[in-house]
């Protein structure tokens, strides 16, 4: 990775993890339409089965955004190698603390030494927060 940017692949799977539990939600939607579609089709034989698969795939889908939020939530900081977002053993239960902006042992800011810095931060603040982390330069 180039000097200007360390901790790019970082941030990729830092939003390959957020958009996981979303991503799990559609595709739940996907599969209750397509079995309404196949019990539409299908008639009256097919409701008991359409019924027992549209269970299985509700709970496949809750168990994947179970996983898909937990494993978000336990993202480590690209700087400390700590938790981003989890300070003690019940932020995750207590706190939203997965809307944080800063790594809860470092300070990190989000998107940090990536090319989604000044995206999500805008260009005046991002230069801020990069002057304030690096005095070097």
């Amino acid at each position: 990775m180039t000097e200007k940017y360390p901790y790019q692949k970082n941030w990729e799977d830092f939003r390959f993890r957020q958009a996981l539990p979303f991503l799990s939600f559609f595709l739940w939607i996907f599969f209750i339409l397509i079995l309404a579609i196949v019990g539409l089709l299908a008639g009256a034989i097919a409701v008991t089965i359409t019924r027992a698969l549209g269970l299985f795939f509700f709970i496949l889908t809750a168990c994947l955004m179970i996983f898909g939020s937990y494993y978000f939530m336990v993202w480590k900081c690209p700087d400390c190698n700590d938790y981003y977002f989890i300070e003690t053993r019940f932020d995750c239960l207590t706190k939203k603390s997965y809307r944080a902006k800063y790594c809860k042992h470092c300070r990190l800011p989000r998107y940090f030494g990536s090319t989604f810095f000044a995206e999500h931060w805008g260009s005046e603040k991002a230069k801020e927060l990069a002057a304030a982390r690096n005095p070097k330069s």
